[in-house]
């Protein structure tokens, strides 16, 4: 399962997760928080270039409301990896995580991978 904030469909998080789940032949949800329950059109649209360079992958989202933390963790409860992303606006990249990530590595009851701002991008 992927997590991405509302309006950047983090593409390297997305790439990431599609590649996890290639190579374990699973189906990617990836999952956001935010306002209503309608489609991000940023989530939309990564996950469609990700269906044409995956057409194999089985993709679904979820647009979920509440407090982020609370309900990614609760979605990814039966998952078997949670990848999320982080902004890395702290200024001391890759030392400290931003708040969500940060609670998610301590309270998400699967694994977790953390993709740095950057990093696992693939062009179209």
């Amino acid at each position: 399962m992927a997590a991405v904030e509302p309006g950047s469909a983090a593409p390297g998080v997305l790439s990431a997760a599609a590649d996890m789940a290639l190579r374990h032949g699973l189906p990617l949800n990836v999952v956001t928080v935010g306002p209503g329950t309608d489609p991000d059109p940023a989530l939309t649209d990564a996950l469609d270039r990700i269906r044409r360079q995956h057409p194999k992958l089985q993709c679904r989202a979820h647009t979920l409301s509440g407090k982020p933390v609370h309900e990614i963790a609760e979605a990814a409860r039966q998952s078997w990896l949670l990848v999320i992303g982080t902004r890395g606006i702290s200024g001391l990249t890759g030392m400290v995580r931003g708040s969500v990530s940060q609670a998610l590595l301590q309270h998400a009851s699967s694994p977790v991978l953390v993709v740095p701002p950057g990093q696992a991008e693939q062009p179209e």
